[in-house]
């Protein structure tokens, strides 16, 4: 037991991690299978106690024989069955070791991190926010809520666009409303500034047909030859007329490591952004999803 929780150590101290120190959050129902006598003696989970100090018994050494996630099981079991015990104080015999509350609540997060297939690298990170949050602003992680919970009273708060549904065959495809996207990226905050723009400064010239510099022409929508000519073609006149492009772009994405749900979303902006405008998340809006067609159809 004892050279399992040496290599449990040796494991993570030899990952990357966001900060030197690692978190340790308290599981408070772990924590009262087993009786604590002295409350005063147990750091809070977000004390920098429990991450600056280091052990400094001589560790045995790691059994390579066994993979992390072996090791991890291994030892959440063999806690288990020492908690449901009447004692979790095992003789030295047993080459056992005494779990505080503390450690088991620690094992709880790892085994869990395990079974979702996150990285050790992710347990490090996400309890490096939570001390980060804990101790600058003083949040208590207890009582942060749930994810429908926090999405729902972030819709109550934040004007959003909802996906119409539509069925088509056998599939249902998520799209929204073309019009109300496009007014929605005119109305954003990158056209408060006439720089974002592939237009002219001066108000009576502003709308013509914009020339690029050198460095920019081959990049500008607005300045290649079809916008031109599609320019000359449908423009009558430039003070009550103008030619707005889109740009569209789709691309495929996985959602986890295996995929089994990708998206394939689709978005667009408008070609009178400037490129190093058009380079920003922001700039963009969704037109829909391409949904996932079985290879049967």
């Amino acid at each position: 037991m004892t050279a399992t929780v040496a290599t449990l150590e040796m494991d993570t101290q030899r990952l990357p991690t966001a900060e030197d120190d690692t978190l340790n959050f308290a599981n408070d129902e772990d924590a009262s299978s087993q009786e604590v006598t002295d409350e005063a003696s147990t750091p809070h989970p977000f004390s920098s106690a429990n991450w600056d100090n280091e052990s400094d018994t001589k560790e045995a050494p790691p059994d390579y024989s066994k993979t992390f996630a072996q090791q991890v099981e291994i030892l959440y079991k063999h806690t288990v069955t020492e908690v449901s015990g009447d004692s979790n104080n095992i003789s030295q015999e047993d080459d056992s070791v005494t779990l505080s509350p503390l450690d088991l609540a620690t094992l709880d997060v790892l085994k869990l991190c395990h079974d979702a297939g996150c990285s050790l690298e992710f347990y490090d990170i996400l309890f490096a926010l939570l001390r980060k949050h804990s101790s600058k602003s003083k949040v208590d992680v207890t009582k942060l809520p749930k994810c429908d919970t926090f999405l729902k009273s972030l819709r109550a708060r934040i004007s959003s666009p909802m996906p119409i549904i539509s069925q088509i065959g056998n599939l249902q495809v998520p799209h929204f409303d073309i019009l109300s996207q496009i007014r929605d990226l005119l109305g954003s905050f990158v056209f408060n500034d006439l720089n974002n723009l592939c237009v002219y400064m001066d108000r009576k010239q502003r709308f013509n047909v914009f020339v690029a510099s050198d460095d920019d022409k081959f990049v500008e929508v607005c300045t290649q030859k079809w916008y031109k000519e599609t320019h000359a073609e449908f423009v009558k006149d430039s003070q009550k007329q103008f030619l707005l492009p889109l740009i569209f772009y789709i691309n495929e994405t996985g959602t986890d490591v295996f995929q089994p749900y990708p998206l394939e979303p689709l978005l667009f902006t408008l070609g009178i952004l400037h490129n190093f405008i058009r380079e920003r998340s922001s700039s963009w809006r969704h037109a829909g999803f391409v949904p996932k067609i079985p290879k049967a159809i």
